[in-house]
């Protein structure tokens, strides 16, 4: 058993260390993810936040105001991530505590509602019905006039999934030149097992047709290959 956890450990942190290279040289442009948080909740006070495949937190801690007094739920399926967020988060004024566990399950046991709720390259792990669920779950989750921010991998309408992943090789593999040939390995090793990337004719239907109004698309990186989005919710009638 100890031998098993080990392996583990040592995949973990193999991909951690590959983690740590692709926000160094901003390879999945998270300092413009970042720039555009900080914006959507600068003027946010005593604030809920719940933060979907949260890693360890870099773009939260990255982006909200240390002295701001806030409740922080963060939830991803690694436990070494979160002892990261911990530590990242004990900078912070705000009250934290996370879930070890899959977000999509996660979600489902959840009640709202969240004034912020951030979903950072998860939701393409997802298959499409599960994804179509995700949005309605958000939607419940999410308080009035709370903000939901939802970055991720995006193929271009009319392109299949293969397509996208031989075009995301080729561009990894010309432009992230700090990663080693293993380590490039490793990723597109994961590409080809994990990711499920949608359009953005899926990303507006389901926010449009769950209740989210004001959907801007702030960022989409010059190669096509990730987007982010910003929504808020109608106000529910009492």
């Amino acid at each position: 058993m100890e031998g098993k956890e080990n392996t583990r450990d040592v995949a973990y942190f193999e991909q951690w260390n590959i983690y740590r290279k692709v926000i160094k040289y901003n390879y999945m442009f998270h300092a413009e993810i970042i720039d555009i948080v900080r914006q959507e909740i600068y003027d946010l006070k005593d604030i809920s936040v719940l933060d979907l495949g949260c890693g360890d937190s870099h773009v939260l801690v990255s982006s909200i105001d240390k002295a701001l007094n806030f409740q922080y739920l963060g939830i991803d399926t690694a436990k070494n991530a979160i002892r990261f967020s911990e530590k990242n988060l004990s900078s912070c004024k705000g009250d934290a505590r996370h879930i070890n566990g899959d977000f999509f399950v996660e979600l489902e046991k959840l009640t709202g509602g969240f004034d912020v709720i951030i979903s950072g390259y998860s939701l393409h792990h997802l298959n499409r019905e599960k994804k179509e669920k995700f949005f309605s779950l958000i939607s419940n989750l999410l308080s009035d006039f709370g903000v939901f921010i939802f970055y991720d991998i995006e193929s271009n309408i009319g392109e299949s999934q293969v397509e996208y992943k031989t075009r995301t090789y080729r561009i990894l593999r010309k432009n992230w030149k700090q990663i080693n040939g293993n380590e490039m390995d490793t990723i597109i090793n994961h590409i080809n097992n994990y990711d499920m990337p949608e359009n953005e004719d899926f990303h507006m239907e389901n926010m449009s047709k769950n209740g989210f109004i004001n959907i801007k698309n702030p960022f989409k990186d010059k190669h096509d290959l990730y987007s982010l989005y910003v929504s808020r919710k109608h106000r529910r009638l009492r």
